[in-house]
């Protein structure tokens, strides 16, 4: 339970920087959520071997947190504020990365995957944020313009979210 909390973060053994998410696998506990998914992808051959293509799933992995940093520090703006904050983090961010992963994408041998033949975390990384963000009221409303722009990136996200549909529609509740 939430009210619980602050007597569990107080274990350092489990949560060594007092906060979450925590990672526990065979008695040892992972923190740092970029360090476990990075973690994870390695463990289940998400993670390129090849030293460029890892490169390149660590390059959407920052740009994705730089994304997700720029949508979230707009989200107490109200009216005009907001507004031209987001023009701004549109034109400053969005476009850039938007640009980047679909000649990413289309530079790939197959417009399937993000990088190589198979899903990397690159792939989960960028289905994430669309099943999270892109296609998800109020930021819908906004994104799905901006997509039509970028064709290649769309139908990538579009497929690689469809495919996980079920996942998406069913999977448990967060409360963050």
């Amino acid at each position: 339970e939430f009210h619980e909390w602050p007597e569990h973060k107080a274990d350092e053994e489990r949560f060594e920087y007092a906060q979450l998410p925590v990672l526990e696998k065979d008695g040892k506990f992972y923190s740092q959520a970029g360090a476990i998914l990075r973690f994870l992808a390695r463990e289940h051959g998400f993670y390129p071997e090849d030293p460029e293509q890892a490169y390149f799933v660590e390059n959407l992995t920052e740009a994705i947190t730089d994304f997700n940093t720029g949508l979230f520090k707009l989200k107490d703006l109200k009216g005009d504020e907001r507004t031209q904050a987001f023009e701004s983090f549109v034109k400053s961010t969005v476009i850039p990365c938007f640009t980047t992963w679909q000649k990413r994408i289309e530079g790939n041998t197959t417009q399937e995957f993000f990088i190589g033949d198979s899903w990397t975390l690159a792939d989960v990384r960028l289905v994430s944020l669309y099943a999270n963000t892109l296609s998800r009221e109020p930021a819908k409303e906004y994104f799905s313009k901006i997509l039509e722009d970028f064709p290649t990136l769309k139908a990538y996200m579009e497929a690689r979210f469809a495919s996980l549909k079920e996942y998406f529609e069913n999977r448990p509740e967060c409360m963050f």
